[in-house]
C-alpha cells in the first residue's frame, strides 16, 4: 500500500522547470537587483556619456588623418572607444565584483542548496549583463547622435555592431565570472578588478 502511494505521488509530483527557464527567471531577479544600486547604475550608464563629452569638447577643433579617406572627427574616432569601454564596465567589472561580493556573503552557498543548476545562475548573469549593455549602448549612442551630432552607420554597420556587441558582452561576462575567484573577499573585489580594468582600458586603444 505505501509502495503504491509513493509511486503515485511521485507521478503526480510536477517537473522542475529547465535551465532556461530559470536562467529567465534568474536575468529577471539580476535585473531588479542591479537596478536597485542607483549609484551603481548611475555610474555604469553616465561613464561612457561624461567621458564622451569630456573629450569631444576638449579635442573639438582636432581630427584624425585617415590618409586617402580624409579627415575623421575625433568624437566619431572616440566613439567606439567609449562602446568598448561601456561593455567592459557592464560585463567585466560588474561580474567580477558582484559574485565576488555574493561568494563572500554567502549567497553562493544558499543557492548551492536549492534545485536551481549552476548553469541557470550564470545565464541569469549574462542575461542580465546583455540587457543593461544594450540600454546602456542605447543611451551612449542617443547623447551621440543627438547632443554631438555623430552620424551613425548604414545597414552594413549596423550587422556589424550587432555581432560584435554580442560578442564582446559575452566575452566580458566569460572573463568576469572567471576573474570573480581572484578577490579573497567580496570587501576587495572593487579594489582588485578596477586597476585590470583601468590597465585595459589604457593599453587597447580607448584613450
Amino acid at each position: 500500500m505505501s509502495t503504491t502511494h509513493a509511486g503515485a505521488a511521485q507521478r503526480t509530483r510536477p517537473a522542475l522547470p529547465g535551465t532556461l527557464t530559470l536562467g529567465l527567471a534568474r536575468t529577471g531577479y539580476e535585473l531588479r537587483t542591479f537596478f536597485r544600486e542607483r549609484d551603481a547604475v548611475i555610474f555604469i550608464f553616465a561613464y561612457p556619456v561624461i567621458m564622451l563629452a569630456i573629450f569631444a569638447t576638449v579635442f573639438a577643433d582636432q581630427s584624425i588623418d585617415m590618409g586617402p579617406g580624409g579627415q575623421l572627427d575625433f568624437k566619431v574616432y572616440f566613439l567606439p572607444g567609449m562602446i568598448a569601454t561601456g561593455l567592459l564596465l557592464t560585463s567585466f567589472q560588474n561580474l567580477a565584483i558582484s559574485i565576488a561580493v555574493e561568494r563572500d556573503e554567502g549567497t553562493l552557498k544558499r543557492l548551492r542548496g536549492t534545485p536551481m543548476p549552476p548553469s541557470a545562475y550564470f545565464l541569469g548573469k549574462i542575461g542580465s549583463v546583455l540587457v543593461t549593455s544594450l540600454a546602456q549602448m542605447v543611451l551612449l549612442l542617443l547623447a551621440a547622435r543627438f547632443v554631438f551630432g555623430i552620424g551613425m552607420p548604414d545597414a552594413e554597420g549596423w550587422a556589424t555592431f550587432a555581432w560584435v556587441f554580442v560578442l564582446g558582452t559575452a566575452s566580458g561576462a566569460v572573463c568576469g565570472v572567471a576573474f570573480s575567484s581572484i578577490p579573497r573577499s567580496g570587501k576587495s573585489a572593487s579594489a582588485v578588478a578596477t586597476p585590470v580594468v583601468l590597465v585595459l582600458q589604457f593599453i587597447s586603444g580607448v584613450f
